[in-house]
């Protein structure tokens, strides 16, 4: 009876001196796992997602899957605006920022990669003080990005897939993530087969 009174208040213990403070998961349907890299009090979280005040790094994951779709409803308040790290190195911090896709708020969505600009829209304006869809579609070598109904981001590369990314506030800018999925692709059984059937 000793034994097991111990064993429980250890197990007690580990729970309650174990909550990280950097670290937290969104429960919807797909659930979430985050780690917040800047100062913990930078995000605010809550069931089903977080807020990202001014200059916070947020890691999300999903342990289970490195080709994914992923979507969730996003919401920019203020200040410069916000970046997107795909297919990123991540351990203990950012190693390798992978690709990064900025959106200003004053407008204008920029991909850099290492330091070097690969694509930029000075037209695309991110919607501010608004909810908007925002997807990735993340297989093998493609990768796409949707933005509501604008295609921000469609590209083919050699860098590998991950199973993370990467969300950046910049100065001034407050950032709300609602009801992030995280589901696996789909790949389609018997192709062939199918294709015969729609002729």
């Amino acid at each position: 009876m000793l034994k097991i009174s111990f064993i429980a208040m250890l197990i007690t213990t580990a729970l309650l001196c174990g909550c990280n403070p950097y670290r937290f998961t969104v429960e919807t349907e797909h659930p979430v796992d985050c780690r917040i890299f800047s100062d913990h009090n930078t995000v605010s979280s809550h069931l089903y997602g977080f807020e990202m005040h001014p200059e916070a790094t947020v890691q999300v994951t999903s342990l289970a899957w490195t080709q994914y779709e992923l979507g969730g409803y996003l919401t920019l308040s203020g200040g410069e605006g916000f970046q997107l790290m795909l297919r990123p190195v991540l351990e203990e911090s950012v190693i390798d920022s992978g690709f990064v896709l900025t959106f200003l708020s004053s407008g204008g969505v920029r991909l850099d990669s290492a330091g070097h600009t690969l694509d930029e829209n000075r037209a695309f304006r991110f919607p501010k003080d608004s909810q908007v869809y925002v997807t990735i579609y993340n297989e093998e070598a493609y990768l796409q990005m949707t933005v509501g109904c604008d295609t921000v981001l469609k590209r083919y590369t050699k860098r590998k897939s991950s199973d993370d990314f990467a969300l950046k506030t910049l100065a001034g800018s407050e950032l709300k993530v609602l009801s992030p999925q995280w589901k696996r692709i789909k790949f389609t059984k018997d192709f062939e087969m199918k294709v015969e059937e729609t002729r």
